[in-house]
């Protein structure tokens, strides 16, 4: 499971990498950890080992954007399961920069 877990943290990120900064700012305001069950549940991930799986950000704020700062945000993506009725989960961590690739 472990592959598989880091394989969907891993697209996920990639997801993140590819949109506007302004858009994961705005995951940043919300209370944290921000589920991302939707992102779990598409197309991309649903198959017959993945119904229990929860998958979670927490985006942190680093640096704030302003006129004379460009924001910076921490982003760490964690997949969470059960095996044998033991808790398991595989997190990343990543970082992204305003007027990154996307902006």
């Amino acid at each position: 499971m472990i592959t598989l877990t880091s394989q969907i943290a891993q697209s996920v990120r990639e997801d993140f990498r590819l949109r506007k900064f302004s858009e994961l700012k705005a995951y940043a305001a919300e209370r944290q950890p921000v589920s991302l069950a939707r992102m779990l549940a598409s197309e991309r991930f649903a198959s017959n080992l993945t119904p229990e799986f929860t998958l979670t950000g927490d985006f942190t704020t680093l640096v704030a954007s302003s006129p004379s700062q460009l924001g910076k945000l921490r982003v760490t993506l964690t997949v969470s399961w059960h095996e044998h009725e033991t808790p398991l989960s595989c997190s990343l961590t990543t970082y992204f920069a305003e007027k990154g690739i996307s902006d």
